[in-house]
């Protein structure tokens, strides 16, 4: 009997001995072990990068080609626009023609694979929170489009002209390009959220920093009008030109910004994120 006892006192399980041991055998009759937080019990919220970030990495490399086409496309065609500018002759303004509906048709393939790519990033996880502002720039796209194609085609249908018509068709011009600006801006905000999503604290500074920008280009925007009008009126024509060299060069490299923090977080997700 005090041989069972010693082997019971001796085995060397100390769980059966220490009350306040979580994995002993008395954890749930030992009225003295302490007792589990929630946030213990809760598992931390991790990205799932086998479900929807795939789809979402390809999506944002189609974002990025779409958008290099769009960009190198506008200013390839306005340098070599300008260059053929200064040749002058009939078989240069037949050269700038031709480069011209080269650049179309180049920005409108660019622009049809970014919102291609745009939809596949719906794909991304719901738990990242950055879904919803996704879905304001797909909203945006579509209304650009009901603004730009179906309010004309519904006036030409209801015969309007006249100065109702011209000043529908300002309005209509100014709100198009409010839907823009609105869905560029929800698309870096869910860029940012998705690289803090992934961890990626360098690329969410990227991201603010190029909101930061995008306002400062607005101001200049804006300025560089005022600008424009007293210009026309005589003084002040070189700092104009000033001014939109100025607005020119900082437009390029905010976009070149943008397509780095694009790629740079498609790179986030193949290598795992944080």
């Amino acid at each position: 009997m005090n041989e069972e006892n010693g082997n019971a006192g001796g085995s060397g399980d100390l769980s059966d001995l220490n009350p306040l041991a979580p994995d002993g055998d008395h954890q749930a009759s030992n009225p003295y072990r302490p007792s589990v937080s929630p946030d213990e019990l809760q598992a931390p919220l991790l990205p799932d990068f086998r479900s929807g970030l795939a789809t979402t990495r390809r999506g944002l490399l189609t974002c990025y080609f779409g958008m290099c086409i769009v960009v190198f496309g506008i200013f390839g065609g306005l340098l070599l626009g300008l260059s053929v500018g200064f040749i002058g002759g009939t078989s240069s303004m037949i050269i700038a023609g031709l480069i011209g509906i080269l650049v179309a048709l180049a920005s409108l393939a660019g622009v049809i694979a970014t919102v291609v790519g745009q939809v596949m990033c719906l794909a991304v996880p719901v738990n990242s929170g950055c879904k919803r502002y996704l879905k304001i720039v797909l909203w945006m796209h579509f209304a650009w489009l009901t603004l730009n194609f179906g309010i004309p085609i519904l006036f030409g249908m209801t015969g309007f002209s006249g100065k109702f018509a011209f000043v529908t068709e300002g309005l209509v011009s100014v709100l198009g390009s409010l839907t823009q600006l609105v869905g560029l801006v929800c698309f870096v905000i869910f860029l940012k959220k998705l690289a803090l999503y992934l961890g990626q604290l360098d690329l969410v500074s990227t991201a603010s920093s190029i909101m930061w920008w995008g306002g400062g280009l607005g101001i200049c925007c804006l300025v560089m009008m005022f600008v424009s009008v007293i210009a026309s009126f005589g003084p002040g024509g070189w700092f104009a030109l000033l001014l939109l060299a100025f607005v020119v060069v900082a437009i390029m490299v905010t976009c070149l910004r943008f397509l780095r923090l694009i790629y740079g977080i498609a790179n986030a997700i193949r290598d795992g994120g944080a």
